[in-house]
């Protein structure tokens, strides 16, 4: 066993015969230590088991295409070390092992769901030579989808249809289908398809005096300090009979309050009782301070009772609301139909087909050798970022492996770090499966490689609270190096004259955005402010811009935030998710190609006659908007031109003229990526761009995007 692992890892990669749950918090070496579990199956010197496990005995689920890169290399790379270090005997097993590592089942769970499919086909029920949408595509062909039924619906005046229209607007209705499509798999969706208003408003009741009630109550409990209540309560002997009652009637129903064994009446008691007004004076107390305490707990009590409350439930509204939620229902089941007949004619499967056939394959009883043969053959199921998984994930790993109850299940999550639950992931799931773990199996993984002390003693600081006491803190692995203090609050503060309104908070973001450039600008100036301690040298230098990173929740409002950079000659670059879609080099080329497909997009068309494509003046598309009878495009494709464009823009506008005639003529016979280098060269794009602010970064853009 390498000498490397920290007692915690050591721990996780030798316990065997439980199934481990393992809570790894950010830069504590997760994928270290999956690393290490995968391979001590494979190591004939492991004395725990009298021959090592095959390699297709093992499968490691990670989460994206590029972790399971990313864990394949580190096997392969391990894999490399004990060939390097095994005695003479075993050289020849870790070298076939070494050639074998790239027929290893480590995957995205898609893949692997993929994969068990086309091995059995036949039982699935599929073609063996299923396409696989990518999710970018099935996306594209589902809101297609979506367009066209509710073009057809509305056209075949649809009653369903023409009321959500009408109630909720149809930009609205698609993006309600849009939510419900990622359950269509799931049983509840078909069995909703047959409920009736009444019913569902039985069910809803049912669920609101039962589960929602006993929420709120946990909200309540939570958020008010019944603790401290109940201690001032038993330090006081009240003299006023109304005080005596509304006592005990407090230290009665608290108490219940916090088990969940309350009605709602009895609620509206304690909000009743919880006061000072009329029961009591500070002469009643011992002091004017527990007054106070006392006057203060009774308020946090109300206003957390007016907050998470229930109110009563109103079955009229709720009746229409079902009526309104099943036509969305039978409506959402129209497009589900239509998106299956068009998958069916392209021969494909989206990423939520594959799990719905792994699930069906694995848990139908018709199926039980198929499952019997896998489950023989399977070892441990290993699967990283658990807390993302959704629910038909975690059902396609519970029949894989026999769930937590087996001893080889292997789960790594961190509830903290869940971040896809707009995509239906329940990080829930995991604490539950985590509690269903044997104490044994269920393992923290602490010790924290990334961070230096104070920041981590930050982090701990502020979860701790939100999480209560299941939160694990990290534990700092390297000393501090850098000055302290390592966590500055920047407040910007806003003028009052800004209000509340859109455009107010707006401003208001520009404000923190300009106090966050004109901070860094007086970091990256000093010499002596905020030293980094240089990897190579291991002696502090002065902070540079590759040093400085800033995280945002969205990129909504990122061009507030760029404006600001620039405006303090910041040089910087944008990474990940949309961002590489909100640059403006790239709305350019998207408005570009919009005109050339489109005639009629005479939006698009002044977007790309204003871009560096063309660069016309403001002026000069009102004249060609004008004097073509507010007709830009027929305006910029007309024979003559408008007298009141000046020689250099009316050369620049013939110039627009043909090219855009060029480019609609070679649109239907070339590749986009062909026609965009053809507009590029037509226009000199590309040079004009390396003449402004961030040039090489915007072309770098261009380039990525060809």
């Amino acid at each position: 066993m390498p000498t490397e692992l920290t007692e915690q890892q050591q721990t996780a990669v030798e316990i065997r015969d439980v199934s481990i749950a393992l809570s790894a918090g950010a830069g504590c070496g997760k994928t270290h230590v999956l690393t290490e579990r995968f391979l001590s199956h494979l190591d004939p010197e492991n004395a725990d088991a009298p021959q090592p496990t095959e390699l297709h005995q093992l499968i490691a689920i990670t989460f994206t295409d590029a972790a399971a890169r990313e864990m394949r290399t580190r096997i392969r790379e391990k894999c490399r070390e004990r060939l390097q270090a095994a005695p003479a005997e075993h050289k020849h097993y870790w070298l076939t092992l070494l050639r074998a590592i790239e027929a290893a089942r480590v995957s995205t769970i898609h893949a692997f769901c993929s994969s068990l499919l086309r091995d059995h086909a036949v039982a699935a029920k599929l073609d063996p030579l299923f396409g696989v949408l990518e999710q970018g595509a099935a996306d594209v062909l589902l809101s297609e989808t979506i367009d066209d039924v509710l073009r057809e619906k509305l056209a075949a005046q649809d009653n369903d249809t023409l009321e959500l229209a009408s109630e909720y607007g149809l930009a609205r209705v698609k993006n309600q289908i849009a939510e419900l499509l990622p359950h269509r798999h799931e049983a509840a969706f078909h069995d909703w398809l047959s409920k009736t208003p009444d019913e569902a408003v039985t069910a809803w009741h049912a669920c609101y005096d039962g589960e929602a009630f006993r929420s709120s109550l946990r909200e309540i409990a939570a958020k008010a300090p019944i603790a401290e209540m109940l201690r001032l309560l038993h330090a006081i002997t009240p003299k006023k009979d109304i005080f005596i009652v509304a006592k005990a009637n407090l230290l009665d129903l608290l108490p219940r309050l916090v088990d969940g064994s309350i009605t709602a009446s009895q609620v509206g008691t304690i909000r009743e009782q919880a006061r000072v007004q009329g029961l009591c004076t500070a002469k009643d107390w011992p002091s004017v301070d527990a007054f106070e305490k006392y006057k203060n707990a009774c308020k946090a009590v109300r206003d957390a009772i007016d907050r998470h409350a229930l109110q009563p439930f109103d079955e009229s509204i709720a009746r229409e609301t079902a009526r309104l939620g099943l036509a969305l229902l039978r409506l959402t089941n129209d497009v589900v139909q239509a998106y299956e007949a068009r998958k069916a004619a392209e021969g494909k499967l989206d990423f939520n087909d594959l799990l719905a056939n792994a699930r069906r394959l694995l848990t139908d009883p018709t199926h039980a050798a198929i499952r019997q043969h896998l489950s023989s053959q399977l070892s441990l199921v290993l699967v990283d970022e658990f807390q993302d998984t959704n629910p038909l994930q975690v059902e396609v790993v519970n029949a894989l492996s026999g769930g937590v109850q087996s001893d080889r299940l292997f789960l790594v999550g961190d509830i903290k770090q869940s971040i896809y639950r707009f995509n239906g992931a329940r990080p829930e799931v995991f604490r539950k499966l985590r509690d269903e773990v044997t104490d044994r199996g269920r393992l923290p993984l602490t010790k924290n490689f990334r961070s230096q002390p104070a920041i981590l003693n930050f982090v701990n600081a502020l979860f701790v609270e939100a999480f209560g006491d299941e939160y694990e803190p990290l534990r700092p692995n390297r000393s501090q190096t850098t000055e302290q203090p390592a966590v500055e609050f920047l407040w910007a503060i806003t003028p009052e004259k800004y209000g509340n309104h859109k455009g107010a908070v707006l401003e208001a973001r520009r404000e923190e955005a300009r106090w966050i450039a004109r901070r860094l600008r007086a970091i990256v100036d000093s010499d002596d402010e905020r030293p980094i301690i240089d990897e190579a040298t291991g002696q502090p230098r002065p902070a540079q811009l590759g040093d400085i990173a800033i995280l945002l929740r969205a990129l909504s409002d990122i061009q507030v935030y760029e404006e600001a950079l620039r405006a303090y000659e910041l040089d910087y670059y944008l990474v990940g998710g949309r961002a590489f879609y909100a640059q403006q080099e790239i709305f350019d080329v998207l408005n570009l190609l919009r005109a050339v497909a489109s005639p009629a997009d005479e939006i698009s068309l002044a977007g790309a006659l204003r871009s560096p494509f063309f660069a016309l003046a403001d002026e000069t598309l009102f004249w060609l908007f004008k004097t073509a009878g507010g007709n830009l495009n027929a305006g910029l494709l007309a024979n003559v031109l408008p007298a009141e464009l000046s020689l250099e823009e009316g050369a620049k506008t013939a110039a627009a003229a043909e090219t855009l005639r060029q480019l609609r003529g070679q649109k239907d016979h070339l590749a986009i990526a062909e026609l965009l280098s053809e507009a590029i060269a037509r226009t000199g794009y590309d040079a004009t761009l390396l003449a402004e602010f961030l040039g090489e970064r915007k072309l770098a853009n261009l380039h990525k995007l060809l």
